[in-house]
């Protein structure tokens, strides 16, 4: 369910300003709701010359995720794909830098419109 558009002060629990740092949205604070972000893994077994398990090889992938971000109006400027952003995600954590991989065109919301995101972190 999406969130009344609030001014940077006043925010839902759950929310916050997502601003990406590059591209045509620049500097635009937008309120990122029902956002959310994985990482997942990667195993390979390694097997002898006749078969047998002799060990395994693993690794953690990039981090990827999707959300919903709310634009003020329809003049705001919605990110495009490739601009990127920088969030913190577990506390404590240094911050990571991440690309918007796909932006759905702007749709109506209540008095607002929204576009749906998916992200990968910048390695």
């Amino acid at each position: 369910m999406a969130l009344t558009y609030n001014t940077t002060s006043t925010f839902a629990w759950g929310t916050f300003v997502l601003t990406p740092s590059s591209g045509a949205a620049n500097g635009v604070g937008f309120i990122a709701e029902d956002f959310s972000a994985t990482q997942g893994t990667w195993l390979a077994d390694r097997k002898d010359n006749v078969g047998n398990p002799n060990g395994a090889l693993g690794g953690v992938e990039a981090i990827t995720g999707r959300g919903t971000l709310q634009l003020a109006n329809a003049n705001v400027v919605a990110p495009q794909p490739f601009d990127e952003f920088t969030r913190v995600l577990r506390p404590g954590a240094n911050a990571n830098t991440f690309f918007f991989t796909e932006i759905s065109f702007p749709k109506k919301q209540r008095d607002f419109d929204v576009v749906e995101i998916t992200f990968r972190e910048k390695v």
